[in-house]
């Protein structure tokens, strides 16, 4: 048989792991919630972000169409040059000679220089 003694013990013990229990949530909220915002693109965009082009089908079903909208206006708020094309009828992977045209025109008007060599260095003042 048990004594009094034991039984607190036991009680005592388990409130232990279960404040333990709390501890260890609180510590990865901690760890994995900053990493959690580090991961969200919307969460990190500052007034120093690049020209974005983001192409999104609109029958996606792995990636909802509102992330790439909430992007979108992260990067319009911030003041970056961004474009939102909406493939319609596309899903998560796409192509043609539209989507080629458009990402053609995009590279051209941010990345392309009318005259001289330059290194990537160079264009970054580096």
């Amino acid at each position: 048989s048990k004594s009094v003694y034991e039984g607190r013990n036991i009680a005592a013990a388990g409130v232990a792991a279960h404040e333990a229990g709390h501890a260890i949530q609180k510590a990865r909220h901690f760890a994995f919630g900053s990493v959690r915002t580090a991961l969200v693109p919307a969460a990190n965009i500052g007034s120093q972000a690049a020209p974005f082009l983001i192409m999104h089908g609109d029958k996606d079903p792995l990636v909802a169409l509102s992330q790439s909208e909430k992007l979108n206006a992260a990067l319009e708020k911030a003041g970056a040059d961004t474009k939102l094309v909406i493939v319609t009828g596309a899903g998560h992977s796409f192509g043609g000679p539209d989507i080629l045209k458009q990402i053609q025109e995009f590279f051209d008007k941010h990345l392309k220089r009318s005259s001289g060599n330059f290194s990537p260095g160079q264009r970054r003042g580096l």
